[in-house]
């Protein structure tokens, strides 16, 4: 049984206003924003917009009434440390543990028995692009000595886990557009088998990146219909996929998550 449900996309920065928005029949995709792609045969994008980790999305108490209160996915601090695929993907977590319940009846929970599999497709391409252009430019030390915390896929599920005092199995799988499907298939096995008695599931990315957009463009996967974004047809959360017959459609690049 599926007893919440969180998301940040293109559509919306939580699983209500995603929801609001497909009903409307508004579109996530436009003109890429996050750097200059005048020059790619691909100039648009599933950007996530207006999203800030470190904004409140309410109060919760995953380690009880005297235990450290949860306000929002990271602290200013914490945002520095971790990757745009993670700052989706704990939004995402935050707003399924709200959704779902969980924290009014902790004390009913297991820790050892919640499980997290937050399946990542490429992971931190932003981060890596961005430190290359800086070691070539400054050279070694000017490496951010958190690199490997933003590129790390694994490093999504880990800090949900954390947050919310989840100690189960905490895994991500890394299947290209599959992935998330693989992470709920896991997740809903684990339960099954009686390993888990709750959890959480979905997948996460952040691609819109030079070299990700540019590759994808490479191959002919994304849509060049730049004159009319709306047209594009959107690929999975995870990755871009050409769903629509016609290759002249294709599809748009999307940076954004959703958990079960």
């Amino acid at each position: 049984m599926v007893t919440g449900v969180g998301a940040v996309t293109p559509l919306g920065n939580s699983a209500a206003a995603t929801w609001e928005s497909l009903v409307a029949g508004r579109s996530g995709i436009g003109p890429i924003t996050r750097f200059d792609a005048s020059t790619c045969t691909n100039r648009i994008a599933g950007e996530v917009r207006g999203y800030d980790p470190t904004a409140p999305m309410g109060s919760f108490r995953p380690r009880g009434a005297a235990g450290d209160e949860v306000t929002a996915p990271l602290s200013p601090k914490d945002a520095r440390k971790v990757g745009r695929f993670s700052h989706l993907g704990l939004g995402a977590g935050l707003d399924a543990y709200g959704d779902s319940g969980l924290d009014g009846i902790r004390g009913t929970l297991d820790p050892n028995r919640v499980g997290i599999n937050l399946g990542v497709g490429l992971g931190g391409m932003p981060e890596i692009e961005a430190a290359r252009d800086e070691y070539k430019s400054r050279g070694f030390r000017r490496i951010s000595p958190f690199l490997v915390l933003q590129i790390a896929p694994n490093i999504l599920s880990g800090q949900l886990g954390i947050m919310l005092d989840f100690r189960g199995p905490n895994m991500c799988n890394t299947a290209a557009c599959a992935t998330s499907g693989h992470s709920i298939g896991e997740a809903f096995n684990s339960i099954r088998r009686g390993d888990t008695d709750v959890f959480f599931a979905g997948g996460s990315e952040a691609v819109v990146s030079e070299l990700a957009i540019g590759a994808f463009a490479q191959m002919r996967a994304t849509s060049t219909r730049n004159d009319a974004p709306e047209a594009a047809s959107l690929g999975t959360v995870d990755a871009v996929v050409r769903r629509s017959p016609a290759p002249a459609l294709g599809s748009a690049a999307a940076g954004s998550v959703a958990t079960i």
